[in-house]
């Protein structure tokens, strides 16, 4: 169902995707849009329990996109730098595949504390009571990963 990487020398090793995604807070999540128009929305994110979580409004076009079409991609780009010199670049990226579902209940709430905790972790208890006053306004959606693929070029 997946296409395999074309260019096996850039591959990364599993452990490496799950380090990049693990060590990165920022991607594009891409949905089937409106009218049939791909859809990408940057976002941050938090690697978890083997999956991608975000946090977004309750409505909106990401929203409707997502429950009318959960199957999405998400990119993450980490270290890039061009080489002018050489005509290149240097980069690492995962390309994630996988299906969105909409949290509810104690898993929401689960996810929402470890989304703020990792861009807070020095300010746990403002975190909690955030979590608290927000969880009735906040959509959680975690992706479920059915495939990943990482590529890198380091010379």
């Amino acid at each position: 169902m997946f296409r395999p990487m074309r260019r096996k020398d850039k591959l990364m090793a599993d452990e490496e995707v799950s380090d990049l995604l693990r060590n990165q807070s920022y991607g594009l999540l891409s949905v089937m849009g409106d009218g049939g128009y791909p859809y990408g929305v940057p976002l941050n994110y938090v690697y978890w329990e083997d999956s991608i979580i975000f946090h977004s409004a309750l409505a909106g076009h990401k929203i409707d996109a997502l429950v009318s079409h959960p199957k999405v991609s998400f990119t993450v780009v980490g270290n890039q730098q061009v080489l002018p010199g050489a005509l290149s670049t240097r980069y690492e990226s995962v390309v994630v595949f996988g299906e969105a579902k909409i949290l509810e209940g104690e898993k929401k709430r689960r996810a929402l504390l470890a989304l703020g905790e990792y861009f807070a972790p020095e300010f746990k208890d403002i975190v909690r009571r955030a979590v608290a006053k927000e969880l009735n306004i906040t959509q959680m959606i975690q992706i479920e990963i059915h495939h990943m693929t990482g590529k890198k070029a380091v010379d």
